[in-house]
């Protein structure tokens, strides 16, 4: 569990030969979803999305001036501390980060970020999390499964798929993951925390396992909405249990 399709050799099934994988996963970047999601003005922008307030900014941001782009908005910030990641993928940091420095470091140390350095940098109002996060899988524009570390209550899963409607409609991405949690800091509501490559690429697929044929055909085969009652839900305390 927990794998990408470019691991399982899935990915060729996909794309056509000419494709790479790695130019696909661009596609997916914070830069190209980001201003379409929050942006009243933008052509096609759909700016009803929560998500936290988030600034884009060129890579050497961090190190011109000693980084004082970026300190002076990380400064700008509530408790003046934030989190960061590059346009394509974060270190996954265990906690805030409060100066240019401190996220540069963390970037050139971080094994996922290495091989991306010079991307656009996205540095994000830090925000605490209600809970953990539930990741979402599109398919063909339609929204197949969601693995969850907690239950979700019906209430919230009809909100998930308005959202998901919503997110595939005006984004036009066919397939792809998204994460979701629940903003503490503004009454645990639902707050997106980032748009993800399809799980035949490099996203993980959380509690679904690829290798099992049931699995794959929830997240990936034939739409079969009169078989199967789509999102399937898998949710970790469950699956505990067992």
């Amino acid at each position: 569990m927990n794998c990408c399709g470019f691991e399982k050799n899935i990915t060729g099934r996909f794309i056509h030969d000419d494709d790479d994988p790695f130019d696909l996963m661009l596609e997916y970047n914070f830069s190209e979803w980001y201003e379409i999601l929050t942006n009243k003005d933008h052509p096609n922008g759909f700016h009803f999305i929560h998500t936290p307030k988030s600034y884009i900014l060129e890579f050497q941001s961090l190190t011109e001036n000693e980084g004082s782009i970026a300190n002076a908005l990380i400064a700008s910030m509530p408790n003046q501390q934030c989190f960061a990641r590059l346009d394509c993928v974060s270190a996954k940091p265990k906690k805030p980060y409060r100066s240019a420095q401190e996220i540069l470091d963390s970037f050139r140390s971080s094994d996922r970020c290495r091989p991306f350095l010079g991307q656009k940098v996205v540095i994000r109002e830090y925000k605490t999390l209600c809970g953990g996060e539930f990741r979402c899988f599109i398919h063909d524009k339609t929204f197949r499964a969601i693995s969850t570390e907690f239950t979700l209550p019906n209430r919230i899963v009809e909100e998930v798929k308005e959202m998901v409607e919503k997110i595939t409609f005006y984004t036009d991405y066919v397939s792809y993951c998204v994460d979701f949690t629940f903003d503490h800091d503004c009454g645990d509501k639902l707050m997106l925390i980032e748009i993800n490559s399809p799980v035949w690429l490099f996203a993980t697929s959380g509690l679904y396992d690829l290798d099992e044929g049931y699995d794959y055909a929830i997240l990936l085969g034939t739409y079969q909405p009169e078989i199967i009652d789509y999102p399937v839900i898998r949710c970790q305390d469950v699956c505990d249990d067992r």
